[in-house]
């Protein structure tokens, strides 16, 4: 078990809310574990981890910043509790602005930013009258000063019906621009190895290596009973990896590409999926 107190660096006083920290290391049963805990209001966080050697891995907490060069790795003894002290230090925002792919301002619309570096937080923001919007991500020049940060930045605006996707880089010289566009159709078909169509398999997109798809308001969709299915709410910009489930069969996935955000229609190509062979089963319990 550890407990794990975060203050800021410039201020030891004042306690940092809304952190979600994640830590990894050697130990458990299969020599390698994870755990993740929000700190609470007294900016505790709480984790029963098995026995072994652990970092902390990140501290996803808005307007904040973790350099996790700056921790060292630390050891659970079995039966004993742990506690450190870990600081993050405040960060300046960033600034950005939405537009229309015709040039003009898009105000209302929702904007997430993810860090390439750091993924922990994902907070949303929403663009003023102007379509412009600040933000905070992970990672910043006021830690890292040296090096820029690459991030992934998604706009959305439900009433318009308008996406957008780009990786971009953060700097204090220019804004973080997001255009939007008209979202395009993918369409695409599951069949078994003699071409009848699998009806009811679950599709399931992913953008950029990160299940972003899912928690950006765009669920899994099921094919129909000609295995044909669509996706409509992804935005274009940027390749997908299109994954296929299906009870009784091997699962399949396949990258798709649609770096044209003009693009109207995506056609994916037909997914084989081959009959399961084998059947696994198991009994997840506590370890007390």
């Amino acid at each position: 078990q550890t407990k794990r107190k975060h203050e800021d660096e410039n201020n030891s006083a004042e306690k940092k809310k809304q952190a979600l920290i994640t830590v990894e290391g050697k130990g458990g049963r299969f020599g390698w574990s994870w755990d993740q805990a929000m700190a609470d209001e007294k900016a505790l966080a709480r984790f029963r981890l098995p026995p072994g050697e652990y970092t902390i891995r990140s501290i996803g907490s808005s307007g904040y910043a973790f350099d996790p060069a700056k921790t060292r790795p630390f050891i659970i003894k079995p039966g004993k509790v742990h506690r450190m002290t870990v600081g993050v230090t405040s960060i300046t925002p960033g600034e950005g602005i939405v537009r229309h792919f015709l040039g003009r301002p898009v105000p209302g619309a929702k904007v997430r930013i993810i860090s390439t570096l750091s993924p922990g937080g994902r907070e949303e923001w929403v663009s003023d009258e102007e379509g412009r919007f600040s933000f905070h991500t992970n990672t910043t020049f006021d830690v890292f000063p040296t090096a820029s940060e690459p991030v992934m930045a998604l706009g959305r605006h439900v009433r318009l019906g308008l996406t957008g996707f780009q990786i971009a880089v953060v700097t204090r010289e220019k804004p973080l621009e997001i255009i939007l566009f008209k979202p395009p159709v993918f369409s695409g078909r599951v069949v078994d190895p003699q071409g009848k169509p699998i009806g009811g398999a679950r599709i399931s997109y992913s953008l950029a290596g990160d299940h972003i798809a899912e928690m950006w308001g765009c669920p899994p969709v099921r094919t129909d009973a000609n295995g044909i299915y669509r996706i409509e709410s992804g935005p274009a910009g940027t390749d997908w990896i299109v994954s296929v489930q299906a009870d009784g069969y091997c699962g399949a996935e396949l990258v798709v590409e649609a770096t044209d955000p003009r693009q109207e229609l995506v056609r994916i190509d037909v997914l084989v999926l081959k009959p399961a062979r084998r059947t696994v089963s198991g009994v997840v319990s506590d370890v007390e």
